[in-house]
C-alpha cells in the first residue's frame, strides 16, 4: 500500500478486499467438490501445504521489499 499514491489508496484497498473475498468464495466451492472426489484428508493436507509454501514465500518477499521502502 505504500507504493500506491494517496489518491488511489482507497481503490487499492477495495480491490484487494474484493479479490480476497472472491478467492475465499471460490476456494470454498472448489474444496467442497474436491473433498467429494479425493477425500477430506487429502484436501486438508493439500491446503496445509499450500499455506505453508505461501507463508514461506511471504516471508522471503517481505524481507526483500522491506529494505526498499
Amino acid at each position: 500500500m505504500t507504493s500506491v499514491p494517496d489518491e488511489h489508496r482507497a481503490r487499492a484497498v477495495g480491490t484487494t478486499g474484493n479479490v480476497y473475498a472472491v478467492a475465499m468464495l471460490s476456494s470454498a466451492g472448489v474444496s467442497g467438490v474436491l473433498a467429494d472426489g479425493v477425500g477430506v484428508l487429502t484436501v486438508l493436507a493439500t491446503a496445509a501445504a499450500v499455506q505453508t509454501i505461501a507463508g514461506g514465500l511471504f516471508l522471503v518477499m517481505s524481507r526483500r521489499t522491506s529494505g526498499n521502502a
